[in-house]
């Protein structure tokens, strides 16, 4: 299963449900993270409602965000900082989980970018797999799996160039 980063925080419900699942937690560094999480919002419904509307249901995906409500302007949609609370969020709720010795593989994307049949391999002898599919399974990086879709690199610049050309 691939789930979304918010669902770490019911990760050990997961993990309980599941306990011979081999887990991977798959993460970026915070800047392209906090990139990505941006990019996501501008796709999504606006964040700009009531204050205690958003931490009501925010805070149940991201545990930091009470902690620090009170600096946060939460109309301003590019702004960092609740991204940066949802990845401190994430990558605190891993640690949780790593210092509870929960078996859980954790792979930093750029690694896994930079290595791919090496850090594939050590994947798939984590799991269990065939070692002899991991040639197969480095394919998989020859295509963006965001490929034309609004998450895209190349449509996200395409409508920074028109917003730009129409001010």
């Amino acid at each position: 299963l691939k789930h979304s980063a918010f669902c770490i925080q019911i990760g050990d419900l997961i993990y309980k449900l599941f306990p011979d699942a081999k887990v991977i937690f798959l993460y970026r560094n915070a800047e392209d993270a906090i990139s990505s999480f941006i990019n996501w919002m501008a796709n999504s419904p606006s964040r700009s409602q009531k204050k205690e509307l958003n931490l009501n249901l925010y805070s149940k995906f991201i545990p930091l965000l009470a902690t620090y409500a009170d600096s946060i302007d939460f109309t301003d949609s590019d702004s960092t900082d609740v991204y940066t609370i949802m990845w401190l969020s994430i990558m605190e709720r891993y640690l949780e989980f790593y210092q509870k010795n929960m078996e859980i593989c954790a792979v930093r994307y750029e690694d896994l970018v930079a290595h791919k049949q090496q850090v594939v391999t050590s994947l798939f002898e984590y799991c269990g797999l065939p070692i002899s599919e991991v040639e197969k399974a480095c394919k998989a990086f020859e295509k963006h799996s965001q490929s034309g879709s609004d998450f895209s690199q190349d449509i996200r610049d395409m409508k920074l160039i028109r917003k730009f050309l129409d001010s």
